[in-house]
């Protein structure tokens, strides 16, 4: 993408083919992937159940911004790392909760990505960027706003700078960085089973 791409409701991204397959989405570092409308879930790829087939994975590398407004835009990438040094961001408006997940896939947070969340009103940012079954590889020192991992993995040799509001509900912490836990930040435990291998919080 070097314009912007917007998603609206019950929307995919797709192949005709109808045999399973892995599609490269590039977002360049002048595009926007934008989720603007409806309340219901997108998705880029399908990874499982019985339309595997027909949708397949979609390997999403950033280098611009993705923003999510509205409902959830659900990212479904195979076991192939792929490359962010843009933005990931939701962004809320009062009584809304747009999600952006991260359900399967390996994705790389390089020098300059960066997880944020904010309101384009006078509310309190309420979006959340979830990491939900999928790998977050932490490279460099990126920030993040308004992040909840809930299953899968952080790992990397990078620190994962929490600047805002971040929730940890599940899944597991890895690697040789650290999980830095900025000042006026809040990391919050709840939910179930976490599992601590390697990397340090500091707080």
């Amino acid at each position: 993408i070097q314009g912007d791409l917007s998603f609206g409701n019950s929307i995919n991204f797709i192949n005709s083919n109808n045999t399973s397959y892995v599609t490269e989405f590039v977002n360049n570092s002048s595009g926007e992937l934008r989720r603007s409308a409806g309340g219901g879930t997108a998705y880029l790829g399908d990874s499982s159940g019985p339309n595997y087939g027909q949708y397949g994975y979609v390997n999403l590398s950033n280098a611009g911004l993705v923003d999510v407004q509205s409902g959830t835009l659900t990212l479904q990438g195979s076991g192939v790392a792929t490359e962010s040094s843009g933005t990931v961001r939701t962004t809320s408006t009062d009584g809304a909760t747009p999600v952006l997940q991260l359900a399967s896939g390996t994705y790389t947070l390089n020098t300059g990505a960066s997880i944020s969340a904010v309101s384009s009103d006078e509310s309190t940012p309420s979006g959340l960027t979830r990491l939900d079954g999928a790998t977050l590889d932490v490279k460099g020192a990126p920030p993040a706003n308004g992040l909840e991992i809930a299953s899968g993995v952080v790992s990397g040799s990078g620190n994962l700078l929490i600047n805002g509001d971040a929730i940890w509900s599940g899944g597991t912490l890895s690697g040789s960085g650290s999980v830095d836990v900025g000042a006026g930040a809040t990391l919050t435990l709840n939910g179930g089973v976490k599992y601590l291998a390697d990397r340090t919080i500091n707080n």
